[in-house]
């Protein structure tokens, strides 16, 4: 059985160490872990010893001149590779539960929002160093600034710390942004199910218009060919029953059954042509997707559940057909595809 990966995330001062003790003696008290496995306690950066050599080099006030943005951002990179294949991966495969005082969030938020750093890169560097581990659940301490301040008044700063009022609240911004945006939350299998169904067009909501043969022929979104008028909005193709040989269409481009905001890969219809990034079951992977050919691409998340394989964008798609291919890319280049279901 697979162990659970559990992460504390929060500016400066908010008190991750004192809430991660308590839900350490909480989870050990509980029994919650199955007999023989272990609670493991990390942190990033540092949680390996190739890491707490990291740890110096980003956080030491003594260094003479301080690491370049990039540079400091590659070395964030270097850690949590470290990091997940040295204690993070070997520990959940063998059934332990895993807190890390620290995660992908904290690259995000300090390095995107406070040092102004491009989020699109940030993220390639996410997926190459995490290779598909992602936690269970995020517990964001959300304080203010002046309060981070305060409580820090009597410790002396590392050179993150020291980079002022200004830098943190920017840090703090891109920390709320984070938890408020949906595309970062964790979908289960229902919520996949659900999100990836086809809005078919009520008999309710409208009347039977007309037959017409060869249902096979018309892909979601089309519009032009369906010869029926007398409608004030223009009518689009939002379903099609091949079996039954019927075509749903709904009135107007804003029809709900025209978007989708996730999607199902056909059972066996999977490739890979980069086995190195291929995830898990129960794994997910924050990539790039194009349907259509010179479709522009859109940000998604992968998830390999053993009910299906899904897509999920972070913003809703128009006009996706079964039996289109779906394409996803880590930054320019392609890694798999599959046929939709």
């Amino acid at each position: 059985m697979k162990g659970k990966f559990i992460v504390f995330e929060g500016i400066d001062g908010s008190g991750k160490t004192t809430q991660i003790n308590q839900l350490s003696k909480w989870i050990t008290e509980s029994n919650l872990i199955p007999k023989n496995k272990q609670l493991v306690i990390t942190r990033e950066p540092g949680g390996t010893k190739l890491g707490q050599s990291i740890r110096s080099l980003l956080l030491d006030t003594s260094i003479e001149k301080n690491p370049d943005s990039i540079t400091e951002l590659l070395l964030y990179a270097a850690d949590r590779a470290q990091h997940i294949n040295e204690i993070i991966r070997p520990s959940l495969n063998k059934g332990d539960w895993v807190i890390s005082d620290r995660f992908c969030g904290s690259t995000l938020a300090y390095q995107g929002y406070g040092r102004k750093l491009d989020i699109k890169l940030i993220k390639d560097l996410e997926t190459i160093a995490t290779q598909g581990i992602s936690p269970d659940i995020t517990f964001l301490l959300d304080i203010t600034v002046d309060e981070s301040i305060k409580r820090r008044i009597n410790i002396k700063d590392d050179r993150i710390e020291n980079e002022g009022r200004e830098f943190l609240s920017n840090v703090l911004l891109g920390f709320k942004k984070l938890s408020e945006d949906s595309y970062d939350k964790k979908f289960d299998i229902k919520l996949l199910n659900e999100l990836s169904k086809r809005r078919r067009y009520k008999i309710n909501e409208g009347e039977v218009i007309g037959t017409h043969k060869g249902a096979h022929f018309f892909t979601i979104g089309q519009r032009k060919g369906l010869s029926v008028g007398g409608h004030s909005q223009p009518l689009f193709v939002i379903d099609t029953d091949v079996k039954n040989n019927l075509v749903y269409v709904g009135e107007g481009a804003n029809h709900t059954g025209l978007f989708r905001k996730a999607l199902e890969i056909k059972k066996g219809s999977g490739k890979w042509i980069r086995s190195d990034l291929t995830i898990d079951f129960d794994q997910r992977m924050d990539v790039l997707v194009r349907i259509r050919y010179r479709q522009p691409l859109q940000e998604a998340i992968i998830y390999n559940k053993k009910e299906g394989f899904f897509v999920v964008f972070k913003n809703h798609q128009s006009s996706i057909t079964s039996g289109q291919f779906a394409a996803w890319y880590v930054g320019e280049e392609l890694i798999g595809s599959g046929v939709i279901n």
